[in-house]
This record gives structure tokens, sequence and C-alpha cells, in this order.
């Protein structure tokens, strides 16, 4: 499927579009009351799904590709770096403090990791058969966690390259707050100019 096969590259051309539509755009929202609680809520949001990205590669570190992963976070979530990758969208909307822009990287992100996920579920059935399909009619959610589902062995092997390398990869979101940040307070020092202001 075209958006599993080229993903990388989608997200890089949807986050060139988004970064020079929010470079030359500002959103009114910052100068209300409500942009405080915004800001602190989507800096925990990144927090979240840099934690949660992390802790999720813990569980399938050693087994990526060559197992079906089906305890602790994956357990209780299919698909828990998307989710937490979902989490840290939201919290880059919320610290852009922009309605609009959260919205639409909240419909992008629904209609192009459905694609994904779609894709993959169709791939990993292919490869793993049977123990695959078990794990899909589980009663384990697509997305969304639900906690109570928790199963996992005391003791697990862990690939540390693997985690590192998913930290270093959810640090984005960190370093993406930290640009928004940046260019917020350029361009309320009018040092960048702003020829559209948004909800």
């Amino acid at each position: 499927m075209f958006f599993a096969k080229y993903r990388l590259i989608i997200s890089r051309i949807a986050g060139i579009i988004l970064a020079l539509f929010m470079l030359f755009s500002q959103p009114v929202l910052q100068y209300g009351s409500f942009y405080n609680p915004m800001l602190i809520l989507g800096l925990f949001l990144v927090l979240v799904c840099i934690l949660g990205r992390t802790f999720a590669s813990i569980f399938m570190s050693d087994k990526r590709g060559r197992s079906v992963v089906s305890e602790g976070i994956y357990s209780i979530s299919r698909n828990p770096l998307y989710f937490f990758s979902f989490l840290g969208i939201i919290g880059i909307g919320l610290i852009y403090s922009s309605l609009l822009v959260l919205v639409l990287l909240i419909v992008f992100f629904s209609f192009y990791y459905y694609q994904v996920i779609s894709y993959e579920e169709k791939f990993l059935s292919k490869k793993f058969g049977k123990e695959y399909t078990d794990y899909l009619n589980s009663g384990t959610p697509r997305f969304f966690p639900k906690l109570k589902l928790w199963k996992s062995e005391e003791y697990i092997e862990v690939n540390y390259k693997v985690v590192l390398k998913t930290m270093i990869d959810a640090s984005l979101f960190f370093f993406a707050a930290i640009v928004i940040l940046a260019l917020l307070w350029l361009q309320n020092g009018n040092i960048i100019p702003t020829f559209l202001y948004i909800l």
C-alpha cells in the first residue's frame, strides 16, 4: 500500500508543509488566558509520547520482525508506538496554540495511520499466520489502550540499541516543541513577519 510503503517520505513532506505554514502564520490563542494551560498540557503530552514510545520499544526490541509481540504494553494496545505518537502530535498542536493546526494534525494522523495500520495487519497476518490472527482476535484494542488487559512476564530480554534508537526518534517531538516555542518568540518580537493570523 502506498501510505505504508512511503510513510517516512509522506510524513516528512507533511512536516515541511506544516512548518512553512506555521512560519508565516501566527495563532491568536497565544494571547489569551488559555495559552499557559495549553502549553503545559502540550509539553506533558510530548513527554508522555517520548517515554511511552521508549517503554513500548522495550517489549518488542528483541522480537521485532521475528515473532508476534503480545505481552506488556502490546497486551493493552496492538499499536502503542502509533498511540504515543498520536499523543505527541496533539501535544505539538497544543504547544503551537492553534485549534486549526491541532485539528489538521489529528485529521491527517487519523487518516494516514489508519491506512498504515490496515496494511501492517494484512502483512503480519500473512507473515505469522494463525499466531497473529489469534492476536487480532484476542480482544486487544487496535489503538487506544485498555489497561485492565495488561499481562507480562516478570523479566524480558531487551536490545538496548533498538530502545536507544526509538528514544532518539521520539525526541524529535521535543525538538519540534522547542522549535515552535522559538518560532512564536521570534514572531512576537517581530523578527519574523506574520502574514496570517489563525485560530
